[in-house]
């Protein structure tokens, strides 16, 4: 069996697949160990009346921090991750959602996450280590077609 870790994008991610018709569809711009992305929950990712679910919220950092790490040029998966919830993220609000590596080895990316309203306000930050796997094909690129 193989250490290595082979990771294959087929588009259908549920945060960030553009093939995922139920899925969050998450666009990134990212540059240098950094990721950005705007994103409005709408009520299919609703908890309680009018609140996103904590597992979104969750999500959304998660992969904030991927894009950051996968800027660097492999790709990777999260092996610990950390949230503190600040204020509830609100259903149709326009969210800015940032991540950025802080620390990166042959291994992993450190990596730290934050969900803010358009106003600056945190509404949750994350820390967390992501495992690095295979190199990035030179041909992938992000939505907004920067290639890592």
């Amino acid at each position: 069996m193989s250490s290595r870790l082979e990771l294959t994008d087929n588009q259908h991610c549920f945060a960030c697949g553009p093939q995922n018709p139920t899925g969050l569809q998450l666009c990134f711009a990212v540059s240098n160990g950094r990721a950005r992305a705007e994103v409005t929950a709408d009520a299919r990712f609703q908890a309680y009346v009018g609140i996103v679910h904590g597992g979104i919220v969750a999500t959304l950092l998660d992969e904030a921090m991927a894009y950051a790490a996968i800027s660097l040029g492999r790709w990777t998966v999260t092996a610990e991750m950390t949230v503190r919830y600040l204020k509830p993220a609100r259903i149709g609000e326009r969210l800015i959602l940032t991540g950025e590596v802080i620390r990166n080895t042959s291994r992993l990316a450190e990596c730290t996450a934050e969900l803010c309203t358009e106003a600056g306000e945190r509404i949750a930050v994350a820390r967390g280590k992501l495992l690095k796997g295979e190199p990035v094909p030179a041909t992938q690129t992000t939505c907004r077609g920067v290639a890592p």
